[in-house]
């Protein structure tokens, strides 16, 4: 648990995706518009940090079909993206 901890703080504390997509969404849109933008990065990245640490992340990916399922979901979402 404390490893996971120190990966999420340093993952926080550095500029990743989310902060260069935040600057450029502010630049496109203004700064209305970013604050949703925000506020969706938070509840994203705190609900996958929950899922991690109750276990339930786990659960759901110690069914195969399931883990199968959603593998090829993230696939198609990142060659979408």
């Amino acid at each position: 648990m404390l490893t996971f901890a120190a990966a999420v703080l340093f993952l926080i504390i550095t500029p990743g995706p989310g902060v260069m997509t935040t600057a450029g969404f502010g630049a496109a849109y203004g700064f209305r518009p970013s604050l949703s933008y925000v506020l969706g990065l938070f509840i994203g990245t705190n609900m996958v940090m929950l899922a991690v640490m109750t276990g339930l992340a786990a659960i759901i990916l110690s069914v195969p079909w399931l883990r199968n399922v959603l593998m090829v979901c993230s696939v198609a979402y990142l060659l979408y993206l």
